[in-house]
């Protein structure tokens, strides 16, 4: 099925407003592109990703989604304001937490990296991640046409 990327990063966006709006967060996202997958595929990997950048994100923060259909490839990209280098390697393990003493705070189970790690995989996607404390953080997921 041709799924629109941009239309479910808006969807969603649009279902965290109360949580982006308590933290003062900017969202902002571009482009657009159409990749042939399973619907809750795609709105998985993009809610957490997007929930994940919501939840860490400082007070007044920002986050850029972009969307790129680059002919052969489709790239989705989310970046926010840092995950330590040292927890990068264990982020998409599942039940692993960025920071223990906020688990209450925060909500989530710790799954959320760990499934998209998974819909990549069934999809033979590539995820990076760059991440520097105090500058940010940018995950990115490219889909091969």
């Amino acid at each position: 099925i041709e799924i629109d990327l941009n239309k479910i990063a808006f969807e969603i966006v649009d279902s965290l407003k109360n949580e982006i709006s308590k933290k003062g967060i900017e969202v902002i996202i571009e482009g657009k592109a159409i990749y042939s997958a399973n619907y809750n595929h795609m709105f998985e990997l993009e809610k957490n990703l997007i929930e994940n950048a919501v939840r860490y994100n400082c007070d007044n923060g920002k986050i850029n989604i972009d969307i790129k259909d680059q002919g052969q490839k489709v790239v989705f990209e989310v970046r926010d304001t840092g995950i330590a280098k040292e927890d990068q390697k264990r982020i998409f393990e599942r039940f692993y937490r960025v920071e223990k003493s906020r688990s209450r705070q925060t909500g989530g189970t710790g799954l959320g990296l760990a499934i998209v790690k998974h819909i990549c995989i069934l999809y033979g996607a590539d995820i990076k991640i760059d991440s520097s404390l105090g500058k940010g953080t940018i995950i990115t997921v490219i889909f091969e046409k």
